[in-house]
C-alpha cells in the first residue's frame, strides 16, 4: 500500500463506476453545457458539440468529480489507462484544445479552472 490522496480515490471509483456502466445519471447539465456519458454526445445550448475521444475523456473526468481539482496524473490515468502513458504535457494540450473548441461554442462562459499548482476543476457559472 501506498499514501493517496482522498481526490485520486474518487477518481479511481469514478471510473471503476464508469466502466461498469453503473451509472445513476447519464446526462449532466452544468450552466449552458450538456455531456451525456451514455452517447458520448456533447451539447452547448442544445447544439451538438463534436469532440475527440481523448477531449471528451477530459471532460467526462471533469463532470463526474465537478468541484473537484483533478492534477494531471489522474487526467493521464484516465486517459491511457492500459497503454504505455506519455508525458504529462500532453493534458496541457488537451485542455487546451479542449478549451478551444468550448470556447468556439460558448462564448465567454468558461466553467473549466485552472487551480495553479494541483489541476483542473469544472465549477457552475456564476449566475
Amino acid at each position: 500500500m501506498k499514501p493517496f490522496k482522498k481526490r485520486e480515490i474518487i477518481v479511481r471509483i469514478s471510473a471503476i463506476i464508469r466502466r461498469s456502466r453503473g451509472r445513476i445519471q447519464t446526462r449532466i447539465k452544468t450552466g449552458i453545457l450538456s455531456v451525456n456519458l451514455g452517447s458520448w454526445a456533447v451539447e452547448v445550448k442544445g447544439k451538438p458539440v463534436h469532440l475527440t475521444i481523448k477531449k471528451f475523456g477530459i471532460l467526462e473526468n471533469l463532470v463526474l468529480c465537478k468541484d473537484i481539482a483533478l492534477t494531471k496524473k489522474m487526467f493521464l490515468s484516465h486517459l491511457y489507462s492500459s497503454m504505455a502513458k506519455p508525458k504529462l504535457k500532453i493534458i496541457d494540450v488537451f485542455f487546451c484544445k479542449l478549451r478551444k473548441t468550448l470556447c468556439d461554442a460558448m462564448g465567454d462562459d468558461n466553467y473549466i479552472h485552472t487551480v495553479w499548482n494541483h489541476g483542473h476543476v469544472l465549477r457552475d457559472p456564476m449566475e
